[in-house]
Parts: structure tokens; sequence; C-alpha cells
């Protein structure tokens, strides 16, 4: 590797703007998507005449009219000029790569070239980015009205246009003139092909890198039909710049609009493959979405998405053949890597995306992104639909589909053991009818669980030797040569499992259960001084912990004795060979028994039978270890003599000191107790829990770890709020990595939620950083998260993925509230904690019992089907409120900017009625002329909080733009902003009214209250 590929692919993508520009003297004045400060090159005088824009770290001075990147900045800061060469070049790339936290490579190529190329890359992608603004001028010439017109028709709006920096490509001649004119050469002209003739007279999209830096162009012919011979789509010919060895420029080698993902801290991307698909998109907000455009996503682009630190892909495939096929190479590709593939089912009526968007709306086009499901049980599905016979399945078609799906199984690089078995193979077990074991039986798999020897408990402290035999008759000779390291690992694993070593597998690590765990400490973000607790785990708490190549070297010295041959032919004992334990370690099919959950309570299987016998559960791979002092021994017997009607008071008993706003808050608290009691046996995601009010002191604290004691036996695991993004996903990853069931984020201040919490609540699997170090961790997602916290809002999507729990009293000073039922109800719920669980796990065994009946018009809450059914199911069986109908209030607890835009909409359709306006005549009217109405004194309120201007006498009208496009054709309280039409070239709008489907309904009646036949015979 030379030293500008390293550079390039290794050193810019971990840069941020703190990194390289940390001079005091800039004082930064944040401006959206670029930083203004003072320039440390010359004296100035406003303060603001350097720049830098965010993703692609370039910088100008608008006073010493020079610019460039990094590299100059770093080269300029030290006494140089422009880009520095020979020694200075490798010196500046040493001090950047430190800064990232690298080192350059001891075996890296320096050459005389290297800073040659570096110069060559920054000419070149300035070149095409004048030749992008170019483009787009061209596309408002008279002469080109016809593709404006297109693009019109495919749903883009002028300001859409501009905000995609959208082009027209003319003649090829009159792009080269242009080149000139600005100073370019004619070689690096024809090196880039950005005057290639192919383009003439298409629409021109730019594509970026992941940092929003020019990679090439792409084109779009303005029209259903394209001229003989011509594509409807193509690529600048090759703008790979070969000038010297190796690819300064690789075309297509990040997704197109990934930049604009990670822009909104993106890392759960959806990717098409249209570029107008793609672009109508983003621009009605879903910024989430990039586009492969080609059959599927190539090695570059993955490779790019790995060093962005993207979580999972949901693929969108064209509807076809075709699209089929490349979301089937794309999961291949994607298998493997860091990054989780999903796939979406097919479009309905054949629609592309953009079309489902323009006809249906956004609201159809999230449920079909909703519907994604795991990349290996999409291949699965495709493979089970290759070979489906016409009738019934024979014996010998289950065996030939089996064993060619091994087959194709085998080509996959898949490490992980629960997706294995999770996502690829049970989907087609299920659909031949078969159990795991016959499944198993036909694959040529052994299916027998190890059992523990000499009474030997499954788990243990790893610490203690008496928890495991201390000499072994095992003997296990030490070779060399083909093959002897393999036969060395296969009885190692033997002696471990014959020992009775307390050892599982999860997602292809070897781990075992501790307890007692070190705290978790993440350093304050906003006070880097200060040492910060992170997770703060209860006293005595199990958790699944990787087991350290220490502890498993005891453990390999314990269960075998190690020997070699001398060379007199005499054996003689040896300590275990490291390459062993690496192997050992390093498995990706391993012997031990998987573990897929740990808990301290009893629970179902998803057939409703009990798991109260403590120890391994081979069925469910979970793990049952009761807290010192609690009986279950005879947990079924009174769970089927308990009866509804003595289940339910007992069930209530424990909430009831504490004063709910609403009945149905009292059943949400009664659904975050058996929620993580029985989350292994819930299908899909589970939503948050968020227990608030208006003042302190209302008991948020106690109720949740009244629910805690009640499901696990421990007050809640907890960690505070404020961190960013990145600590967050950290912490997340700690906790599911752990195997720990919930967790409380204690006393939010304002507002919450954020890319890793809502990717916790969308996703089965959770891929994230784990704290500490620099690695990914992916596993199962069975953290069920709960909140507390006064006037709690919520960012972004995360409204729709809560149920409340509002504690209101009418006491000034609740804390001295009296007269309690149980004046110490922790030490009542501990004490009682047998026969309450007994209560809830009589009642839902029986209504599973029952068929899991449901009221004929029950609605299940979007994203969250599984818990909806089994959770809400059971309550309103029971004749209680139902603990969903508290999510109307959430939306009034929404970020600052949807609650704000929801009262401009009811305030412009009073003023406007159904008049449209642009967003030019309605800052003028509001700002430039006395008001006259209360009705514009409102509107004219609400802009200034959306989007007041620095002086805070006027409104920002293309800030607002951008506000209003994010929130086009959603509905907020019955309106519905609209796009009508342009005048003089900008964008018209219009609020509407909407009557929806449900509009009238009485929710509370319908779906709050439900007659349990059980409970009331009539």
């Amino acid at each position: 590797m030379k030293i500008v590929d390293f550079f390039e692919q290794q050193v810019v993508p971990k840069l941020s703007v703190d990194d390289v520009y940390a001079q005091e003297i800039h004082n930064w004045i944040n401006e959206g998507e670029q930083l203004k400060g003072a320039c440390p090159f010359h004296k100035s005088k406003s303060g603001g005449s350097f720049s830098v824009e965010k993703s692609s770290l370039k910088w100008y001075c608008q006073g010493c009219k020079v610019g460039g990147g990094p590299v100059q900045y770093i080269h300029m800061l030290n006494g140089g000029v422009g880009t520095p060469h020979g020694s200075e070049y490798v010196e500046t790339i040493r001090i950047l790569a430190e800064k990232a936290g690298l080192e350059i490579p001891g075996g890296i190529k320096h050459s005389p070239k290297d800073s040659e190329a570096h110069h060559i890359i920054e000419v070149r992608r300035a070149l095409m980015e004048s030749a992008s603004k170019f483009f787009q001028a061209n596309l408002r010439a008279k002469e080109n009205e016809y593709a404006m017109e297109y693009l019109a028709g495919r749903g883009l709006t002028a300001d859409d246009i501009e905000n995609l920096e959208l082009g027209f490509f003319p003649h090829q001649e009159n792009v080269r003139r242009y080149l000139i004119s600005q100073g370019f050469s004619s070689k690096d002209i024809a090196a880039t092909w950005v005057a290639d003739p192919k383009m003439q007279g298409y629409i021109v999209f730019p594509w970026r890198d992941e940092r929003g830096r020019m990679l090439t162009f792409y084109g779009r012919w303005p029209g259903k039909n394209t001229p003989p011979g011509m594509p409807k789509t193509i690529a600048l010919s090759n703008p790979k710049m070969k000038d010297y060895d190796g690819d300064l420029v690789h075309t297509k080698c990040s997704p197109l609009y990934l930049d604009r993902a990670l822009r909104d801290k993106h890392r759960d991307i959806v990717a098409v493959e249209g570029l107008l698909d793609a672009a109508l998109l983003q621009v009605r907000g879903d910024t989430r979405v990039v586009a492969y455009v080609g059959a599927q996503f190539t090695h570059d682009q993955i490779d790019t998405m790995c060093r962005a630190g993207i979580n999972s892909v949901i693929i969108c495939p064209d509807p076809d053949s075709g699209g089929d096929k490349g979301a089937i190479v794309s999961v291949k590709s994607l298998i493997g890597t860091p990054i989780t593939p999903y796939v979406t089912p097919r479009i309905p009526e054949g629609m592309d995306p953009d079309e489902v968007v323009l006809k249906c709306g956004m609201e159809t086009w999230h449920k079909v992104v909703d519907a994604a499901q795991h990349g290996l049980s999409y291949l699965a599905e495709q493979h089970i639909a290759a070979h489906k016979p016409e009738a019934e399945w024979t014996d010998k078609g289950k065996v030939d589909l089996i064993r060619t799906a091994k087959q194709e199984f085998e080509k996959l690089s898949i490490h992980n053991a629960y997706e294995q078995e999770m996502f690829f193979w049970k989907p087609i077990a299920d659909a031949l009818g078969l159990t795991k074991e016959e499944l198993a039986g036909i694959r040529g798999q052994q299916t027998a669980e190890p059992e523990p020897v000499n009474g030997t408990s499954t788990t243990g402290n790893p610490t203690e030797p008496s928890a495991f035999t201390t000499v072994s008759s095992i003997s296990i000779l030490i070779e060399s040569g083909q093959g002897c390291l393999s036969r060395m690992v296969d009885q190692a694993e033997n002696a471990l499992i014959a020992g009775g070593y307390p050892l599982f597998q999860r997602v292809n690590e070897i781990v075992l259960i501790t307890r007692n765990s070190p705290r978790i400490t993440v350093k304050d973000v906003d006070k880097p001084d200060e040492d910060k607790a992170g997770i703060r785990w209860p006293e005595g708490q199990p958790q699944i912990s990787q087991v350290s190549p220490h502890t498993l070297h005891e453990y390999l010295d314990q269960s075998a004795c190690w020997q070699k041959i001398s060379k007199k032919g005499d054996p003689y004992n040896t300590s275990v060979p490291k390459s062993v334990i690496d192997c050992v370690i390093a498995r990706p099919e391993k012997k031990f028994r998987t573990i897929m959950a740990l808990t301290e309570t009893p629970t179902l299987r998803p057939d409703g039978s009990l798991i109260s016998e403590p120890g391994f559960d081979t069925k469910t791979q979970i793990l049952f270890e009761p807290i010192r002092g609690e009986d279950w021994s005879d947990l079924q017997a009174k769970c089927d003599a308990m009866t509804v009607e003595q289940a339910r008071p007992l069930i209530l008993e424990a909430f009831l000191d504490f004063h709910f706003q609403e009945e149905f808050h009292r059943s949400a608290a009664i659904a975050g107790t058996l929620t993580p009691m029985v989350r292994s046996i819930i299908t899909g995601n589970v939503p948050l829990t968020a227990v608030t009010a208006s003042t302190p002191a209302e008991g948020k604290s106690l109720l949740c770890d009244t629910m805690a004691m009640i499901s696990s036996g421990r007050m809640f695991p907890r960690m505070s709020s404020g961190l960013n993004n990145e600590e967050d996903e950290k912490r997340i990853t700690a906790l599911c990595r752990s195997g720990t069931r919930m967790v409380l984020v204690d006393n939010v201040d304002g507002g919450f939620g954020n890319a890793s919490w809502d990717a916790l609540l969308t996703g089965l699997m959770w891929t994230g950083r784990v704290l500490g170090v620099s690695e990914m961790w992916s596993g199962p997602n069975l953290l069920v998260p709960y909140l507390t916290g006064n006037n709690v809002y919520y960012r972004g999507d995360m409204a729709r993925r809560v149920v409340p729990i509002n504690l209101h009293s009418d006491s000034e000073d609740p804390e001295k509230r009296t007269g309690f039922t149980h004046p110490n109800l922790l030490s009542w719920t501990q004490k009682n904690r047998v026969p309450l669980v007994c209560a809830y796990l009589s009642v839902l065994q029986k209504f599973i019992r029952a068929g899991n009946p449901l009221p004929t018009d029950f609605r299940r809450l979007g994203g969250f089907e599984g818990w909806s059914d089994l959770i809400r199911g059971v309550i309103l069986w029971m004749g209680l409120p139902d603990p969903e109908l508290g999510r109307d209030d959430v939306k009034k607890n929404q970020d600052p900017q949807t609650n704000n835009f929801r009262l401009l909409l009811k305030a412009w359709r009073t003023l406007f009625k159904d008049e449209p306006c642009t967003l030019a005549s309605l800052v003028g009217r509001l700002f430039d002329t006395p008001i006259s109405t209360t009705e514009e004194a409102s509107v004219r309120e609400l802009l200034l909080t959306l989007a007041p201007m620095k002086t805070g006498k006027s409104c920002d009208s293309v800030k607002l733009g951008y506000i209003f496009r994010r929130y086009k054709d959603r509905i907020l309280d019955g309106h519905m902003l609209q796009q009508y039409g342009t005048r003089g070239g900008s964008a018209a709008w219009q609020v509407t009214k909407v009557v929806t489907p449900d509009a009238g309904k009485p929710k509370a009646k319908a779906q709050g209250h439900w007659t349990n036949p059980v409970l009331d015979p009539k």
C-alpha cells in the first residue's frame, strides 16, 4: 500500500473537524453543514472569513483566497505553502494519522510521487466540483425546460432539484471550454472523462463518497423512451485517474447518498436500486436511503460502509427477477461483515420505491421498510421457492432441498450460530414441517446436548476450583504435521465438555455466567476530566461473560494432561499450546451448548409450557438460575390451581399506591412487568416503557423497581441519560452482550432518542461498538428498555416506539403522602415474588391455551406486532384497559419542532384556508408589512420559533424550506402540508384538512375494555 492510499482509505474516514481544525483562534460559528471562524493565516477583521465543510473537511479562506484539505492546513500551520512534498508530506500524513489514532504501517511504500498523487486527487476533485456547478446552471437554461418538466413529473420540485444538485450535460465542447476557462488543464479534463460525449443530453446526478467528496457523475435520460442505442442511465466512462501506479479515485466506491445518510447520523440505512428512487426519498425526508445503482452492491461499496460503521442495510430491490437476483448477491456479500442485511418484501403491484411514495405516500413506504426480514431468512425463502413442488413435499424432495441448501449455506461466511439456526434453518424446517432434531439429522449433524458430569452445576464462579474436576484422566498428545492441530482442538473441546465446565457458546464466543461484574465507566463527553458511572448493576446480578484466553488456558490445563514425546520415545508433561487455545476460541462451529438467554425468573416456552426447573433448557436454550432462597418446585401446580379471578387482584395489588393519570397507565405498568418475564417468546421487538410525571417525587423510580423486582427479582440496572449516540451505542452493546434482560435510563432531562435507541427498538439483532476496544459485536437483541423523567419529550421517530406510564397526583408535595397499602413496597414485593410471578404466568398460560383470543376490532401496534398480540392481548383478556391507549398523549411529547409545526398547520389553515402560498410571499407578508390579525401574529410567532434568523427579527426561508420538506404529506392533528405546484419557480404550499379512516371512532371503548368470558359469563 502506498502512503497516499493509506491516507485516503484509513486516515480520512477516522478524522473529524475537531481532530484537524482545533486551533482556538477559529472561535467557530456553527452554520449548518459549515463552520465559520477566524483564519489562522492572516489577521481577520470579520472573524468569519475561514470556513470548513464538516463532511468533506475542506477549508477555504475568503481573505487569503486559498483553501484545501487537512494536508494543506496542517502543512501551512507548520510554515509550509500548498501541498507538501517529500519528507514534509510523509510527516504531515504522520501528524494526521496520530490525530486519527493510527500509525503509518512499517512496510508502507514512500515515493516522491506520493505528494504529486495527492495533488492530482485534489485538483481533479475540484475539477469535478466545478463541472457539477456548470451542469446545474445548464439544467435551468430555457432550452432544457423539458428536462425540468420530466423531473417535475417524477415528483421533484425546483427546490428538490437544487437540494440534490442535479444538472444537465450539454455538448461536450461546452463542458471542455468552461473547465479550461476555470483554469483546468486539458490533461486533467481528459483524465477524468468529465467531457465524455456519451453523457450529452442526460440529466446529471453528482456522485459523492462517504465524506461528500466528488467521485463521478451518473446520467438519467429525461424521458420514458431513449434514442436508439442509448441507455436509460449512464455513468462517466472511466474516471479512475490512473496517472500513477494505483487508482486515485475509484468510481462508485461508495453508495450514492451515503454521505447524506451519515450526515444525519444514520447507521442503519435503506438501499434501493434506482437513481430517482433514492433522490425522491431523500428529499421526502427519509435520509436513510442510499442507492447502489446497478444489480447489486459492489465489494468497494461494502468496504466503505464497513469503514463508516454502518450496522445494517435494508435492501429494497426492484420488483422483478433482476432485483431478486441482485438482492441475493448483495445479501451473500454482506453476510460475514459487521453489517446485518435485511430485505423488504416485494412492493405491491410491481411499483418501484418512487412510485410507492408518489401514489401511496411516505407512510406506505415506511410500512414496506418496517416489514423487512433478515437476509438469511430471505435466502432461505428464495431457496424454498426454487424447490417447492406443485403438490406436497415428498421425503426425497425434503432431503434434496436440505442437501442443496447445505451446499449453498457452506459457501457463506457465517460465524454466528444464532443467526444460522434462527434465520436460515428455522424457516426451512417450518416450511417442511420438520422439528429441529429431524432437520439436524438430515443435515448430518449431532444434536445431542452435552450433559454435565460428576454432578457439576451448569454455572459457577470461575475462580472457585471446587466447581470443577482438578485431576483428569484424559491425555492429549501434542503433535506436529498436517491435521494434527485440528485433531488436538477436537480433543480439547471434548475434554472441556467431559470435565463439566460451565461453558456455553453465544454468537461465536465461548461464554460463562459470572456475578458481581464491575461497573462500566464511560468518560463524560461534556466534562472530559471527570469519570462518570455508566451502567450501575444490582449486586449479584448474573451476566453472560466472554471467557478470556487465560481462563480457558486454566480450564484446558485442568481438564487434560498435555504430553509430548521425547527423543528417546518417552512421554513427558508440558503446557497447553497457545495455538490450541486460539483455535478453540476462534472456531466458527463449536461443540459447547448454545445459550440464548439467562433468567432468574421462571418463564414460558413458545408453546406455553413452563420453564421452572433450575438449569439449562435445551428446547429454548435458556438457562434458568433461581435466586437463592426462592422455591419454584411446584410452580406449575400453583399456576394450574390459580384462576384468572384470583390472579388479577394480586397483579393489581403491587400498583395500588401509585397515582396513575389514567387506568390504562396502570395496564402499561402490568405490561412493563410481564414483558421481560417472557421476552424470549415475544416475536419481534418490544417498545420502550416510559415512566414520566410533571412533578418530582411522584414515585417513578419506585414504580420501575417494583416492576423489576417482580419480573427479575432485583432492582433495575441503571444508566444515565444525556450521552451522545456513540456512547449510548457502546452501552447498549455491553447490555446485549451480557444477556441483560432490562435496563432503566434514569432521570431523563429534556429530550430522549437517537439512532442507537431507534436501532435497538427496531432490530432483532444488535450490532454495535464494544466499549474500550476497537471491535464490533453482533448478537440477539432481547433487551427491554425503560426510562424515567419529568416532562420528557421524544426526538425523531422515538415517539411511536413508546408506551407511556404517566403518574400524576393532586398534591404539591407528593413525597409527603401517607396511608400506603404497603409502606415498604419493595420489601413486600420481594417477599411475595413467587405468588406474584405465579399470577402473571398463570394468566398468560391460560390465555395461550385459549388460543390467544383477541377482540375483533383489535389493531396491532406497528413494529411491535408480536408484543401486541401477546402482552396487550392478555391484558385485554383480563378485562383491563388497553396499555396502548396512552400512546396518543405521546404525540404531545414529541420534539418541540414537531409540536410547533403541528400548531403552525392549524394556524396556517385558519389564516389561508385553501389558498396556496410560497414561503417567500409568506415571509414578505408577515415580516415586511404590519401585522393586522391575531392569526397572522400566531403564524409569525411560530415561524420565528421554527426558523429564526440570527437577528431574531425575521425568518430564515431556506431553513424553513427544509423543515417544510421534512413534514410534507405528514398528517398532524388532521392537517397535512402539501406542495401545490410552483409559482415563479418557487414551491407553493397548501394545508389541507384530512379525515382519517379512524376519525370519530370511540377508540377507548372499542379497544380499551373487552369483556372476558372467563370473568363475565354473560
